[in-house]
């Protein structure tokens, strides 16, 4: 066997090894809808501009995923009077798991988000260890003291829709509502649901 031919096989073989890797990996993407929004304990309220998309990724069986830093399409959030522009990312892939419940499919997943603020003046930036869930989650306002609780929505059969929420306390030094108790719903619909028979 001569080496040109052994170079040859050995690509055809890498080729085929990772074409069976992408086949046996399925993607959900999540767009999102105009219910989905950002809220400072009812201070204010953001929306979360429609159409932006969050990509579930899944191997094998099962309901396990994972999110890549790069699976998560939020355009940048207006602030209200030109104060400026808030940005979402993930600062590190996410994990989580979907599993069946009462009403439908339930999701959770743990994430760490890098919340930037881009104003006239400069920016700042913030990590936030968050948990999103279609189940319940609350979050306690440090300057406030207030609680704040909110409940997502399983993924309806059929419709695919679905309604993750998650909570956090603000930093206290973070320059929009510092220390307030902030909420997220993420309202939309999946191109695609997992089996978990």
């Amino acid at each position: 066997m001569t080496v040109a031919f052994r170079f040859v096989l050995a690509c055809m073989l890498s080729l085929l090894v990772h074409s069976e890797a992408r086949a046996e990996q399925k993607v959900a993407t999540l767009v999102l809808d105009g219910l989905s929004f950002l809220s400072f304990e009812g201070f204010e309220n953001l929306p979360i501009p429609a159409g932006s998309k969050v990509r579930f990724r899944f191997n094998g069986t099962g309901g396990s995923f994972t999110i890549g830093t790069t699976d998560v399409e939020i355009p940048p959030i207006e602030l209200g009077g030109g104060r400026g522009k808030l940005t979402y990312t993930l600062a590190e892939p996410a994990t989580g798991q979907f599993r069946q419940g009462e009403d439908g499919l339930s999701v959770s997943f743990s994430a760490a988000i890098s919340v930037s603020m881009a104003t006239s003046e400069g920016s700042t930036s913030h990590v936030y260890p968050l948990t999103f869930t279609t189940n319940q989650t609350d979050a306690k306002g440090v300057s406030s003291g207030s609680y704040v609780s909110i409940e997502g929505m399983d993924v309806v059969p059929g419709a695919h829709y679905v309604q993750l929420v998650g909570a956090v306390s603000n930093d206290s030094r973070a320059a929009q509502h510092p220390g307030r108790a902030v909420y997220t719903v993420l309202s939309g619909t999946f191109d695609w649901m997992p089996s978990l028979d």
